[in-house]
């Protein structure tokens, strides 16, 4: 009940401030659970992809980042799971594959870091190494302008219009898990990204 109540005040937030819409380029079915991998320009991405998706869901992020009082509240009320360090400790992905295995959404930036420059990072495997382990497909999703309207450093949103991408579930063969299949399954990710933020503006759908 309390993860509903928090998203519905998140969805009010960006409806009402940032003129918030969602394009969706794929069909996605709320009956699976999905792992969705945001691009990572501003500590609003991960709020904005907890109003995307549909299903009740976990969200993963950069403890160092979220080190404020109430981000951090808010991303414990709906399920948050802080990352310390650079890398997922093996507790936190028994927990995290526990979940989706229950019939959760993962919410996760593969790069892990905010980045400065508005530019995708490198991405790391433990979202695609979670994927092969769980055979759950990734959902690509590309938020615009959340570094425009809270840029890394600031602390009070400006009332830009964002704008969330969602693409197709990125299908691929579960069954061969190797470290080549991982890295490769990365790698799509990360370019089905870039695809979503370097396309126009149709499909344009309002909550």
């Amino acid at each position: 009940m309390i993860y509903w109540i928090v998203r519905q005040i998140i969805k009010i937030y960006l409806l009402s401030y940032h003129r918030f819409s969602i394009q969706e380029m794929g069909k996605i079915d709320n009956k699976k659970q999905y792992i969705y991998a945001v691009n990572h320009f501003s500590f609003l991405d991960l709020f904005i992809i907890i109003a995307v998706a549909n299903k009740k869901s976990i969200v993963a992020y950069k403890a160092d980042f979220f080190n404020k009082i109430i981000p951090r509240l808010l991303l414990y009320l709906v399920n948050g799971i802080p990352i310390k360090g650079d890398t997922i400790c093996h507790n936190s992905i028994k927990y995290i594959i526990r979940e989706i295995n229950n019939g959760k959404n993962l919410l996760i930036s593969p790069a892990g870091k905010i980045s400065k420059e508005g530019k995708l990072q490198e991405f790391k495997d433990g979202t695609s190494f979670i994927a092969f382990k769980t055979k759950t497909m990734v959902v690509p999703v590309a938020i615009i302008n959340s570094n425009k309207a809270l840029p890394l450093g600031k602390t009070i949103p400006r009332p830009y219009k964002i704008i969330a991408k969602i693409g197709k579930p990125i299908v691929t063969d579960f069954s061969n898990s190797n470290r080549e299949a991982i890295k490769k399954y990365t790698l799509m990710i990360k370019n089905e990204i870039i695809l979503l933020l370097n396309q126009g503006n149709d499909n344009e759908k309002l909550f």
